[in-house]
C-alpha cells in the first residue's frame, strides 16, 4: 500500500510540474523595439494567458551587449490590467551601439524564454555636431517621442493651420537641446490643462536661438501653470529667445493656486533626486506686446495668483540676466480672501540669484469686479518677494499702473483688497535676506493711479494699504538691504492708501542705472514726449492715456493708422490725425482702452482714454 501511495505522489508531482511546464510553453508573445540615440523602448505583447494572471508571475526584459555576452540591465514589465501588454526603457545607452533585448517569463521557479529583439542607438540627437533636425511641424510634434535628444530648427515653422499645441507633459518632460538656429515658429494656440505652453513642462533642458511669434492661450478653470514657451521650467536654460506678440486670456481663471506668465508660467530651480543640477538661468531673452487679459482672478483662501509679463514666478537658484518685457496686463478681481501677486516682469520674484540688467515696460491696470482681493501685491517690476527672496540689481520699470476699486471708477466707499501694496518697482519686499539695489522706476504716461475706500469711511483700509513710486512696503528688519532705489517721476495720484516716496531728481538715473538700461529709459521719455504731442492733435481735449510700448518702434498717427476699442468699435474712429469719438460713447463709457496700430502688425500703443463731460 505505501508503494502504491508513494508511486501515487511521484506521479502526482510529475503531472503538476508538466502542467506547469506545459502552462509555461503555451505563453506566446513578442518584443518589439524602438530606439533613438540614447534610449530603447520595449513593448511585450502577450497572448491572454492564465498564468500571466497570477500575482507570482515575474515578466522581465533583459538588456545584453550584442554579443550577448554581458548582461547590462533588466527591467520588470507590468501588463497593466488587461495582463497581455507592458512596455519599459532602457536609458543613457551610448550611442551608435547595437544591443540585444530578451523577454521571460518567471512562474513557479522557472523562468521560460519567450521571445528576443536587436536594436541599434542611432547618432542623431546625441550632440551639438549631430542634431536631429526639424524642418516641419510634424516632425517638430515627434520630440515627444525623444524628449532628451539634441535638436536644432532648419526651417520657420507656422501653425496657424493646426488645432491647439502643447507637448511635453510633467511626466514626460522636455529634457534636451532645443536651438532654434535663428528660425521661428509662430502662429500657434495653446491647448490647455494643468501645464500649458509649447511645452508644458521643461526639465534639465536648454531652448536657445528661437523665435517665437503670435502665440494665443485661452485658459481653462483647470490651468496652472501658463506661459507660451512653457507652462513649467525647472533646472533649465533659456537663451537668445525673442517672443513677440502672446496673447493669454481667462474668462474664468481657477480658484486654486495658479502661476501665468508671458513667457513661462513658473520658472524655478529644484534640488533632483541625483542632486546634479539646480540651476535655471535666463539670459537675452525679449518679450514684446504680451497681453494679459485675466477677466476674473478668484484664488480663495490659502491660494495665490501669479501674474507677470515675463513670468507667473522665477524661484529657487534661478539666474535672470539682460531680458526685456513690454506689454499690458488687465486684472479684475472676483476673490474675498486670496492673494494675488502681479509684476510687469514677474509676480513674485523668489530666487535666491541675482536677477540683472533686465528691462519691464508693462503698464498693468487692476479693477474691483464682483469683489476684492484679501491681498494684493502690483509692482512695475514684481509684484513682491514671495514665499523667498528677492535679489534685483540694476533693473528698470517703465509703467503705468492703476488700481481701481470698481470697474466704473467712480465708487468712494468700496476696497479693491485688504491689504494691498503697490509699487514703481516692486509692491512688497518682506523679508528677503538679499535686496533690491540700482533699480529705477518711470511712468509710462500718466504714473500711478489707486482708489480704495476714502480715509473718512466707516471701514478704513489706510492702515493696511501702501503706495510708493519704488517699494511700497518694506519688512523693518532688511531695510538696509534696499539702497539706490528711485523713480523718475513723482506720480502718484492715490486715494484711501498711505503713500511713501523715493522721488529723485531727474539726473540720478544716470549714476544708478548701467549705459544700456540708462540708454532704453532715455529713448522710453524721447518717445513718450513724441506720443504727447502727437496726441495733443487729437479733437477730443479730455484725456488721459497709459501705453505699453518698446521704444525701438516707431509711433505714427497717420491716416492709415487703425484703430480698434475694445469697448465699442463704432463709436470711435482716426481720419486725417484725429481721434473722434460719438457722444453716445461717452454716455455709456466712462473710459475706453484703444489699440493703435499700423499695418495690422504689432502693437505699438495703447491709449487709455478717459472721457470727460
Amino acid at each position: 500500500m505505501k508503494k502504491i501511495l508513494k508511486l501515487f505522489s511521484l506521479m502526482f508531482i510529475f503531472i503538476s510540474l508538466f502542467t506547469i511546464a506545459s502552462c509555461s510553453s503555451e505563453i506566446k508573445g513578442t518584443l518589439e523595439v524602438t530606439a533613438t540615440s540614447t534610449k530603447i523602448q520595449a513593448t511585450a505583447s502577450f497572448n491572454k494567458n492564465t498564468v500571466l494572471e497570477e500575482s507570482s508571475t515575474i515578466v522581465t526584459v533583459k538588456l545584453y551587449n550584442e554579443a550577448v555576452t554581458e548582461q547590462l540591465d533588466r527591467k520588470i514589465v507590468s501588463l497593466g490590467s488587461e495582463k497581455v501588454q507592458g512596455t519599459v526603457s532602457f536609458e543613457d545607452l551610448d550611442t551608435d551601439t547595437t544591443f540585444v533585448l530578451k523577454l521571460y517569463v518567471s512562474h513557479g521557479g522557472t523562468e521560460t524564454f519567450i521571445a528576443e529583439a536587436k536594436a541599434t542607438t542611432t547618432s542623431s540627437g546625441s550632440s551639438e555636431e549631430k542634431p536631429i533636425e526639424i524642418s516641419s511641424i510634424a516632425e517638430f510634434l515627434s520630440i515627444e517621442d525623444d524628449r532628451d535628444a539634441y535638436y536644432k530648427l532648419t526651417a520657420d515653422l507656422d501653425f496657424k493651420e493646426e488645432a491647439n499645441v502643447s507637448i511635453c507633459s510633467s511626466s514626460e518632460p522636455f529634457e534636451g537641446v532645443l536651438d532654434g538656429n535663428g528660425h521661428k515658429i509662430s502662429n500657434y494656440n495653446i491647448a490647455t490643462g494643468e501645464y500649458a505652453g509649447l511645452f508644458e513642462y521643461v526639465e534639465d533642458a536648454t531652448i536657445k536661438n528661437l523665435t517665437l511669434e503670435n502665440a494665443a492661450i485661452d485658459i481653462s478653470t483647470s490651468c496652472k501653470y501658463v506661459g507660451a514657451l512653457a507652462g513649467y521650467v525647472v533646472n533649465s536654460t533659456i537663451e537668445n529667445v525673442n517672443l513677440t506678440s502672446v496673447d493669454i486670456k481667462t474668462p474664468s481663471g481657477p480658484t486654486t493656486t495658479a502661476q501665468f506668465g508671458g513667457l513661462a508660467g513658473v520658472i524655478t530651480a529644484e534640488a533632483n533626486s541625483n542632486d546634479e543640477k539646480n540651476v535655471s538661468t535666463v539670459k537675452n531673452v525679449n518679450v514684446s506686446n504680451a497681453n494679459l487679459e485675466f477677466a476674473q482672478v478668484r484664488p480663495t483662501q490659502n491660494y495665490l495668483f501669479y501674474g507677470g509679463g515675463f513670468a507667473g514666478r522665477i524661484s529657487g537658484s534661478t539666474t535672470v540676466e539682460n531680458c526685456k518685457v513690454s506689454g499690458a496686463m488687465n486684472v479684475k478681481s472676483r476673490s474675498t480672501t486670496g492673494t494675488a501677486y502681479l509684476g510687469g516682469f514677474a509676480g513674485a520674484i523668489e530666487s535666491s540669484q541675482i536677477i540683472s540688467n533686465s528691462i519691464s515696460s508693462v503698464s498693468i491696470s487692476v479693477v474691483r469686479g464682483s469683489n476684492y482681493f484679501g491681498t494684493l501685491c502690483i509692482g512695475g517690476f514684481a509684484g513682491a518677494d514671495g514665499a523667498g527672496q528677492i535679489n534685483l540689481n540694476n533693473c528698470l520699470a517703465i509703467a503705468d499702473i492703476e488700481a481701481l476699486n470698481d470697474e466704473a471708477r467712480t465708487s468712494a466707499t468700496t476696497n479693491i483688497a485688504t491689504k494691498a501694496y503697490i509699487g514703481g518697482v516692486v509692491g512688497l519686499v518682506s523679508s528677503s535676506p538679499k535686496g533690491v539695489k540700482n533699480c529705477y522706476y518711470a511712468k509710462a504716461n500718466f504714473g500711478i493711479v489707486v482708489k480704495q475706500a476714502d480715509a473718512n469711511q466707516t471701514t478704513n483700509y489706510v492702515d493696511d494699504c501702501y503706495v510708493s513710486s519704488t517699494i511700497a512696503y518694506v519688512g523693518a528688519l532688511i531695510k538696509n538691504k534696499i539702497s539706490n532705489v528711485y523713480s523718475y517721476d513723482d506720480s502718484l495720484n492715490v486715494v484711501g492708501m498711505t503713500t511713501l516716496d523715493n522721488h529723485a531728481d531727474t539726473e540720478s538715473y544716470k549714476t544708478i542705472l548701467s549705459d544700456e538700461l540708462k540708454s532704453y529709459l532715455e529713448n522710453a521719455i524721447s518717445l513718450r514726449e513724441k506720443m504727447a504731442s502727437e496726441l495733443a492733435k487729437f479733437n477730443y481735449s479730455s484725456y488721459s492715456y497709459t501705453t505699453a510700448y518698446d521704444y525701438e518702434a516707431t509711433i505714427s498717427f497717420e491716416e492709415e493708422t487703425n484703430a480698434y476699442v475694445l469697448a465699442s468699435t463704432s463709436n470711435l474712429n482716426v481720419e486725417n490725425n484725429n481721434l473722434k469719438i460719438s457722444k453716445a460713447t461717452k454716455e455709456e463709457y466712462s473710459a475706453i482702452r484703444i489699440y493703435l496700430l499700423k499695418d495690422n502688425s504689432a502693437l505699438n500703443v495703447i491709449l487709455h482714454i478717459t472721457l470727460g463731460a
